[in-house]
């Protein structure tokens, strides 16, 4: 009897027993994570990057090799640095700790990098003041002009002329007709003045010319009239365009800030620009014809 209770007892230990066996195997601390065998071994991470204290938002591939954080060139320009600046030319992948003016701080509890960056090696934020607008669409419904002008002289000598245009237009064109008839005693006559084909393009300021036309001259040369082919650009089909050197402003902003331009105390534009060095094009010549122009950047939120 007490055999039989002894071996009851043994099989209704052995569960619980291998049951605590399992338990303590899959509770087991994992120990800390393996870290390559080799100490220069290249490390892949990736990143989130800050510059100069602002998020980029971005989450970008960098290199760990020992101590060193390694970067492609594809992923700095990214992040505003210009590619001519880092002194490395021909080479897909930079070290950090090697380009001058770019210093960082690694945290690999929160897995982000923080870039302190100087403005020598960002490129700068471009942005024009005057903004050209956009061709509108030509529209030509087919027509034609007659001018005419009629002279008469009555008494011992009668004698009439008549200066005639006629003009021809359509989406191909215009085609222009001159003349004369004169009208007398003695004679009847009609001279040909200029008769021409013409077709302007506004989007690529190319105007077209067969037939009779006025070459364009210099200061020191003269016109000529002559007949056949001309091709040139003409400006006159946009005023909007300038065609002189504008002015432009630069300046640097620590934080994302606002833009302004003031010329003569008046202010002319505004925008938003991220921190770094910006520069603002299109400064008409009429803007800063008295004063050279001034610009003001407040932070974002400052009164």
């Amino acid at each position: 009897m007490k055999r039989a209770l002894a071996a009851l007892l043994l099989l209704v230990m052995a569960p619980l027993a291998r049951a605590d066996g399992a338990a303590a195997v899959t509770g087991a601390d994992p120990g800390p994570a393996s870290l390559p065998s080799d100490p220069a071994a290249p490390n892949e991470l990736y990143l989130e990057v800050s510059v100069n204290a602002v998020s980029t938002g971005l989450i970008l591939r960098f290199t760990q090799v020992g101590k060193t954080l390694r970067s492609s060139v594809a992923n700095l320009q990214q992040l505003g640095l210009d590619p001519a600046r880092l002194l490395a030319p021909g080479q897909t992948e930079v070290a950090l700790d090697a380009v001058p003016g770019l210093s960082y701080e690694y945290d690999a509890a929160r897995q982000s990098v923080s870039l302190q960056v100087t403005d020598d090696l960002r490129a700068p934020y471009r942005i024009d003041a005057r903004t050209a607008p956009q061709t509108p669409p030509s529209r030509v419904t087919p027509g034609a002009v007659l001018n005419y002008d009629a002279y008469a002289e009555l008494g011992r000598t009668r004698r009439a002329a008549i200066f005639n245009d006629v003009r021809y237009f359509n989406d191909s064109g215009v085609f222009s007709h001159t003349g004369t008839v004169n009208l007398g005693a003695d004679q009847r006559k009609y001279m040909r003045f200029d008769t021409f084909w013409s077709h302007a393009d506004p989007e690529t300021l190319q105007t077209w010319q067969v037939g009779d036309l006025i070459s364009s001259s210099l200061s020191w040369s003269r016109a000529v009239r002559v007949g056949g082919v001309q091709w040139r650009k003409n400006f006159q089909l946009r005023p909007d365009l300038l065609t002189f050197p504008v002015a432009s402003v630069d300046g640097t902003a620590l934080v994302p800030s606002s833009l302004s331009l003031y010329v003569n105390g008046v202010q002319q534009y505004a925008a938003s620009v991220p921190s770094g060095p910006f520069v603002l094009n299109q400064v008409a010549a009429s803007m800063a014809r008295d004063k050279p122009p001034s610009s003001r950047a407040m932070p974002w939120g400052a009164a």
